[in-house]
């Protein structure tokens, strides 16, 4: 399998629980610290539409999908040794 395969998904929302916008300065600064962090990342333009359910109450969700792939970006040559990978657990996260 190649290592250049491998990639993790973050869904960051768009609207708050109550249904107002997230501001776009929030998402920024979530990129920011995912690259700081990661080294590397990525976010798609295109909106994610969600479900989830809490306490009886049905909440629908707006998000964008980020995107690292620490191989990818040459912080690693093997994801398995990249201390926030699934690979170390022998987890598949394939494209």
């Amino acid at each position: 399998m190649s290592t250049s395969g491998r990639r993790f998904e973050i869904l960051l929302p768009l609207r708050f629980n109550d249904g107002s916008p997230v501001p776009d300065d929030f998402i920024a600064d979530a990129l920011v610290e995912l690259r700081g962090k990661f080294g590397a990342v990525s976010a798609e333009t295109q909106r994610i539409e969600g479900q989830w359910q809490h306490a009886g109450q049905v909440y629908r969700d707006e998000l964008i999908r980020v995107e690292n792939n620490p191989a990818k970006a040459g912080l690693v040559l093997d994801p398995k040794t990249w201390p926030w990978s699934s690979a170390r657990f022998g987890m598949s996260m394939e494209c």
